[in-house]
């Protein structure tokens, strides 16, 4: 025979596991795309390097839905640029540029992407277990 109620004290308790969880989960699976973001574009060659979008690399928590998640990326104002190009366009200045893509967040998130899900999975993994 079945307990209700300590069924449901069961389930609430694994509950508030998982939501621990998916905060730890989302912060540590992030953390491993932003690491290799970091190193991925401090591999790209300016004209004047001087590792400003490599350190502009945050990663912040948000909440999806009732769970939580995690975001992160460079911050700086030209990453955008650098990521999909700026190609046959004129800036606010009137200067034209042909500046060709040099991709690095993608990359680098692909990347990183199988290393984020298992340790996200092993986060989860963890709380289930209790």
């Amino acid at each position: 025979m079945v307990d209700d109620a300590a069924t449901q004290a069961a389930l609430s308790a694994m509950i508030v596991r998982l939501r621990a969880a998916s905060k730890v989960a989302a912060m540590k699976g992030i953390l491993v795309i932003q690491n290799a973001g970091m190193q991925r574009s401090g591999g790209l060659t300016f004209e004047k390097v001087t590792g400003t979008t490599k350190r502009s690399w945050h990663a912040e928590p948000i909440n999806v839905g009732g769970m939580f998640g995690a975001q992160t990326g460079p911050t700086t104002v030209y990453a955008r640029r650098l990521e999909l190009g700026f190609y046959n366009m004129t800036d606010s200045l009137g200067r034209h540029y042909y500046q060709r893509a040099k991709p690095f967040v993608r990359p680098a998130f692909l990347e990183a992407l199988p290393e984020a899900k298992a340790v996200i999975n092993a986060t989860y993994a963890a709380a289930l277990r209790g």
